[in-house]
Parts: structure tokens; sequence; C-alpha cells
């Protein structure tokens, strides 16, 4: 059997300052940055990141994913 394992780079938001217009649009630590300025974020360093932003001109769009952690109770009935 042959496995191939593919590497993904996820542009995850660490931090967001209090009063930021990121925290003011929802952004929140935790995120998975999809897209940034209509490019795929996949496979993007930090560096391709600024680059992209800095490209963007006035306005900004980043499209992210969001996991909420789920706490549930399971009962296995017979």
């Amino acid at each position: 059997m042959m496995m191939r394992m593919m590497m993904m780079l996820l542009m995850v938001v660490i931090q967001v300052s209090e009063d930021s217009v990121a925290a003011r649009c929802g952004l929140r630590a935790g995120d998975i940055v999809v897209r940034l300025c209509g490019q795929s974020a996949d496979r993007m360093t930090h560096l391709m990141a600024q680059q992209t932003i800095a490209s963007c001109g006035d306005s900004l769009e980043i499209i992210v994913e969001r996991f909420v952690p789920l706490k549930a109770k399971f009962r296995y009935a017979s």
C-alpha cells in the first residue's frame, strides 16, 4: 500500500487586539484564514500573507473558518 501525505499550511489567527478593526469585524483567535483578498490562503506563508494584504489597497476581505468545540453526552442503549 502506498500512502501519500499532503502538507497543508494553515494560517491561524493567534491574537486579535481589543478595539481593533479586526475585533470589530468579528475576527477571533483560533480562526483559520481560508482566503485573503480573493486568493486562497492554502499553503500561503506568513510573508506571502503580508504581501497579499499590502497589495489589497483600501479594502481587505478575509474569509475564515471557525470551529466551535461541542460538549455532548452519548448514551448507548441496546
